[in-house]
């Protein structure tokens, strides 16, 4: 007997392994339902945070992925986005073979200096 609990593969759901947390996850993504991740510690330099939206399309997953904090040489910031779509198949442990849509990164303190 299947255990009832365990949402087994459909056109309803798409399984999707992610690393989140020093951990993998393995996400049941709903159309055009958007799971949102977000995770902020406090550390010897300042404080980091970042947050993964992550939807799906029919048989496509875009997740973008946001990431801000403090060191020592003051605020960095950057924005990551992903795209997969299931027939780009998975690596041999299990994740996407994500394809980079476009990434940008911020350094607030550069900025600053008028570099």
């Amino acid at each position: 007997m299947k255990d009832k609990r365990v949402i087994q593969p459909s056109k309803r759901h798409m399984r999707v392994k992610v690393w989140w947390q020093g951990a993998d996850t393995v996400l049941n993504l709903v159309h055009n339902k958007p799971v949102i991740l977000r995770e902020s510690w406090f550390h010897d330099e300042g404080w980091s945070s970042a947050d993964e939206h992550i939807v799906r399309r029919f048989n496509s997953v875009t997740l973008d992925r946001y990431t801000d904090g403090t060191d020592c040489d003051g605020r960095m910031s950057s924005e990551t986005n992903l795209y997969w779509h299931r027939s780009m198949g998975v690596s041999k442990f299990g994740y996407p073979k994500w394809e980079r849509a476009s990434s940008r990164q911020r350094d607030h303190s550069a900025e600053a200096m008028g570099y």
